[in-house]
């Protein structure tokens, strides 16, 4: 027995040792294990996930396509492209498959595909007309290198979609080797599987959500370093925010976080750090100034009336508070579920188990993180407000853009929006000790509980009297 005893103490401590060592590579080597993974699970969903079964890949592919062609921005919320590009859209039966979670995709239109020859171009207006091509630069790259090397449509639609992959999974790499803390949060949220469904695809978000996490890592880093920014500090921070600014509205509040570099030890002068922060500014949201004026000046549907939206919030903005927050709580599980796993033209989902674990482990993850998270009062006030002003911006264009006027919630809002700004919003909350912010302010608890408690039942009256009258 003391024999076993003894070998049990040496394989457990062998055992130890070796998890150690396990833990410290993990640690040393984490963006590149990522970039492993990644691209291996990626290339899995380039060639699995048949063409255009991501949410708005059609869309998406015309637009890059289109840049192929030369063709930067819409005239008339339209723009032409070669029918050959179009025809491959059709071969595909993306109707035939998208929402309905019993159809099968025929293989048979791959292995049998054949460009239609037609060249004559076509007048399109895709959803995605309106917005900038940086968001679809990459992507066209890839079909315009296919087009080069004289592949088919088809294989140039391959190439696209792996230019995103490559571009979206090295962009999270270098987020991950350069952030000072919330490596093993990146690394998670870069291997959700909505993440490298999408990272996978022709969709936009394979290199924003990508850039959102690198902006949060080069604030997180600079931040840290406490020294000096220098020219080319300042550029990298510019580029980056032009291209988040210019790829999709809603996000514009993360330029937010550049005013923690306006004093030392960041800056040797507050009045040219804030002129240059302003500068940013301005060269990253004055393009979306145009794209607004664009969006304006389309033709109104039947179903939805940005103007009409519009006109309500401000002439009802209590009303919309109401409809907002309601939305927050209405949309809460959805959101949850499109965060994680809910893939293709959101017909299908891992499972229910899975998505547990996933929530389990990012929790494992922030509570790893917590103790590690030295910031100060105003980075973390920056970092609240930006992901506040965030959603609220999000909610409200989907509610402008997205909503069938009349209808009393959101509709449209999907988790995948957060994922880029999700370890910048729980940076700023984690850390916090809170027993103590309890009991600097618990004399405004009665004021808490007299607020809280009246709007409930005002809530309460307003519905009795919406219900039966």
């Amino acid at each position: 027995m003391a024999i076993f005893s003894e070998l049990t103490k040496t394989l457990l401590a062998k055992v130890n040792q070796g998890t150690k060592g396990l833990l410290k590579f993990f640690e040393e080597k984490i963006h590149f294990i990522y970039f492993i993974l990644a691209l291996s699970i990626g290339l899995f969903f380039v060639f699995a996930v048949p063409p255009f079964q991501v949410p708005d890949e059609n869309a998406h592919y015309l637009r890059s396509a289109g840049l192929t062609e030369g063709t930067l921005l819409c005239q008339n919320d339209t723009f032409k492209i070669e029918e050959e590009k179009i025809d491959l859209i059709d071969t595909m039966n993306v109707s035939g498959i998208a929402f309905q979670a019993n159809s099968k995709f025929n293989r048979n239109l791959i292995n049998n595909y054949k460009d239609s020859g037609d060249h004559n171009k076509k007048a399109i207006d895709p959803i995605v007309c309106n917005t900038l091509p940086f968001g679809h630069t990459v992507s066209a790259l890839g079909v315009g290198v296919g087009n080069l090397l004289g592949l088919n449509e088809l294989s140039s639609f391959y190439l696209g979609r792996i230019f995103n992959l490559l571009a979206a999974i090295t962009i999270v790499s270098l987020s991950i080797r350069i952030i000072p803390f919330g490596k093993k949060l990146v690394f998670i949220l870069g291997l959700l599987p909505i993440s490298l469904f999408l990272f996978a695809s022709f969709n936009y978000d394979a290199i924003f959500i990508p850039f959102l996490l690198l902006w949060n890592s080069l604030i997180l880093k600079f931040y840290a370093e406490k020294k000096l920014l220098n020219a080319k500090q300042w550029i990298i921070l510019g580029l980056v925010a032009f291209i988040i600014s210019t790829i999709k509205l809603g996000y514009q509040p993360l330029l937010l976080l550049l005013l923690i570099f306006v004093n030392k030890p960041y800056s040797r002068s507050f009045w040219r750090a804030l002129i240059k922060i302003i500068t940013i500014w301005i060269i990253s949201v004055a393009p979306i100034i145009g794209v607004l004026g664009i969006i304006k000046s389309a033709p109104l549907s039947n179903t939805f009336s940005p103007q009409d939206q519009i006109d309500f919030i401000i002439h009802n903005p209590f009303s919309y508070l109401i409809i907002f927050f309601k939305s927050l709580y209405i949309t809460l599980p959805t959101n949850i579920r499109t965060f994680i796993g809910v893939l293709g033209w959101l017909d299908y989902k891992i499972s229910t188990p899975s998505m547990i674990l996933i929530i389990i482990l990012i929790g494992l993850v922030i509570i790893d993180l917590s103790p590690k998270v030295r910031i100060n009062r105003f980075l973390r006030i920056l970092l609240i407000t930006s992901c506040s002003l965030i959603t609220v911006f999000i909610f409200t264009s989907m509610y402008i853009f997205s909503t069938p006027v009349g209808t009393p919630y959101v509709t449209g809002i999907q988790g995948r929006y957060f994922i880029g700004i999700f370890p910048t919003l729980i940076i700023g909350f984690i850390g916090i000790d809170y027993k103590k912010l309890f009991y600097k302010y618990k004399h405004l608890l009665p004021i808490l509980i007299l607020l809280i408690t009246g709007i409930a039942i005002l809530d309460a009256i307003i519905s009795t009297v919406l219900r039966y009258y």
